[in-house]
């Protein structure tokens, strides 16, 4: 049995995700580490050695391996560059500051189209 060269992170922290070529889907980080991190989500069609590319705010983009599956909802993930010590730090302040501050505000949209006028 593998063992953990360091302790997990224990938090929250929202990202997108996706697997091969298709569109990128909202998922939860959990349990980070500099090596890897839980993956949470609705109908995760994964398989065990899948790889996956992470956008995680602040961090960017980073690919992981699949190594385990529970039910279909969570995944576990080794990334293929261990993260730096300040990126895992980031990842974990971020989780923090939303969990007390809440969302973000929302980002507005610009229109493409002069014409469009609203409705209502």
């Amino acid at each position: 049995m593998h063992c953990r060269q360091e302790p997990r992170r224990d938090i929250s922290a929202d990202c997108r995700f996706r697997s091969g070529p298709g569109l990128s889907r909202k998922g939860v980080l959990s349990d980070v580490s500099s090596e890897g991190c839980s993956l949470r989500g609705p109908r995760l069609s994964l398989r065990r050695s899948d790889w996956v590319i992470l956008d995680i705010d602040d961090v960017g983009r980073v690919e992981a391996e699949v190594r385990w599956l529970r039910h279909g909802e969570s995944a576990g993930l080794r990334f293929r560059r261990a993260l730096a010590a300040a990126q895992v730090d980031t990842i974990t302040r971020m989780s923090q500051l939303r969990s007390i501050l809440g969302p973000g505000p929302r980002k507005t949209v610009p229109l493409e189209a002069k014409n469009l006028r609203p409705v209502g």
